[in-house]
């Protein structure tokens, strides 16, 4: 049996340009490892983005 899972990374293109992997379900804000915006934030589920979503691994 296979057991599937809805938690998934995200590779996310901030506004700056940057691009960084974020957790969908993270438990804590993320913030871009370049400008320290927040990039992603918990809304206890799966994470609200702040910018687009280029590829899910």
């Amino acid at each position: 049996m296979k057991i599937s899972s809805n938690t998934k990374f995200l590779l996310v293109k901030h506004d700056c340009g940057n691009e960084q992997y974020v957790y969908n379900t993270a438990k804590r804000e993320v913030k871009c490892t370049l400008c320290k915006k927040t990039i992603a934030k918990p809304t206890g589920g799966f994470v609200k983005v702040f910018g687009k979503i280029i590829k899910t691994v």
